[in-house]
């Protein structure tokens, strides 16, 4: 704030150059002439004007710590538009994040649909599958075997393997009104032995061992199957590879007590042909196993109750071969 200076009071000059004295607003010397630079004056001072003092008015003076917050707070003031432009700019680096979750969603959809086409394929491969039992057996419906048949090659045309192992068994014994064909009833078993039907990978040892279907006789392929399907505990399996171990066949050695085991787990299982073969290995002490006579009959007479033909009349043979040996005693 300025006030007018009271009038009289200015001070008197003198010339820079003679010393005389002359006006303070005065351009040149009278007396020699020299020019006089202009006096200092302050551009916020017009003339006649002084500048109040700060504490006399009540104004607190302005202090650097002062000035710096008034200049940080012009600075955080004076460009709000630009802050808000930057706040409301989406960020170009967020855009790959997006395209990649929207890929992998895309791709889960697309696994999930090709799952649930599958899953249902497999069921109905399923469900045509037990309609050929049905018919095969007469159940719910009128016992049939071409129906059965027709409905086992729907589902094993679907990749079902238990239908795959049955139409296999049907070409093998020539049911259902189809010729028996020892080459398509090899095909059906490779292929649900592949996937791991264990019928039908004992079947297919089998073959090998036979030479059945134009397969080339091979027993350690037969055994390789046969054990497949034992340790997926089929009981035909396991009797026909305590069979293998028996004669050493295959690449196998001669071992009366793996045989004996392959039989005990067949047997359990209600096999008759592995009842039997138990039944022999405890009425000659073989394998293992300590002569048995009452062993022996139990599992025979327990094949005999199958119709299991050799066994019917293998506990009178044991009883004569016991008394002929009694007699032949000194």
């Amino acid at each position: 704030m300025t006030i007018p200076s009271p009038a009289g009071d200015s001070a008197a000059c003198k010339c820079i150059e003679c010393g005389a004295a002359i006006s303070p607003k005065a351009k040149f010397c009278e007396e020699c002439g020299a020019i006089q630079a202009a006096p200092p004056t302050s551009s916020s001072e017009p003339d006649g004007e002084v500048l109040l003092d700060s504490t006399a008015s009540g104004i607190a003076p302005l202090t650097s710590e002062t000035q710096l917050l008034s200049s940080a707070t012009t600075n955080q003031t004076s460009n709000p538009p630009a802050i808000a432009k930057v706040d409301n700019e989406p960020s170009t680096q967020k855009k790959p994040f997006k395209i990649l979750g929207i890929a992998a969603l895309v791709i889960v959809l697309v696994c999930i649909g090709a799952w649930y086409l599958r899953a249902t394929e497999r069921q109905k491969a399923t469900d045509n599958y037990n309609l050929g039992l049905a018919y095969e057996n007469g159940q719910g419906v009128p016992k049939d075997e071409a129906q059965a048949v027709s409905w086992f090659r729907k589902a094993a045309e679907q990749g079902n393997a238990d239908a795959q192992e049955r139409l296999g068994e049907m070409y093998s014994y020539g049911q259902g009104g189809i010729a028996k064909d020892e080459t398509l009833a090899v095909s059906w078993f490779r292929k649900a032995a592949e996937q791991g039907n264990a019928a039908a990978q004992n079947s297919l040892g089998v073959a090998y061992l036979t030479g059945q279907g134009g397969l080339a006789k091979d027993e350690v392929q037969a055994v390789s199957w046969y054990r497949k399907a034992a340790e997926q505990e089929n009981e035909y399996a396991q009797g026909n590879l305590g069979a293998m171990y028996v004669g050493g066949i295959g690449g196998l050695p001669v071992d009366h007590a793996q045989a004996v085991s392959w039989w005990r787990k067949a047997a359990a299982q209600g096999n008759a042909y592995s009842q039997y073969l138990l039944g022999m290995a405890y009425e000659y002490g073989e394998g293992g196993l300590a002569k048995d006579d009452s062993q022996a009959v139990s599992w025979y007479q327990k094949a005999a109750d199958q119709g299991y033909a050799p066994a019917k009349d293998a506990p009178a043979k044991l009883l004569a071969r016991r008394q002929r040996e009694q007699q032949e005693m000194p």
